[in-house]
């Protein structure tokens, strides 16, 4: 489970750089500050279901599109490991 975990947080911030979007702005956008951010998105802190939306929608992501992306790399990293 926690496997999974990560690869949501990397993918998270895989969304955020391709955006061009920083950790300071998604914190504004949180009320948080930048390092609150940033223990989130390193998974020292959880994040919430709430909070997972507000970036997504920040994002201009959709929970769908996010998903079914996060499906494709699990489903390629299964491939690799059995390779």
């Amino acid at each position: 489970m926690e496997k999974d975990y990560q690869k949501i947080l990397q993918l998270l911030a895989k969304k955020r750089k391709e955006k061009g979007v920083t950790q300071y702005d998604i914190s504004q956008k949180l009320g948080l500050t930048e390092s609150g951010y940033f223990k989130i998105e390193k998974g020292t802190t959880r994040l919430d279901i709430m909070r997972f939306i507000v970036i997504l929608n920040f994002l201009d992501v959709s929970p769908k599109d996010f998903f079914q992306e996060l499906e494709e790399t699990l489903a390629l990293d299964i491939y690799k490991n059995n390779l």
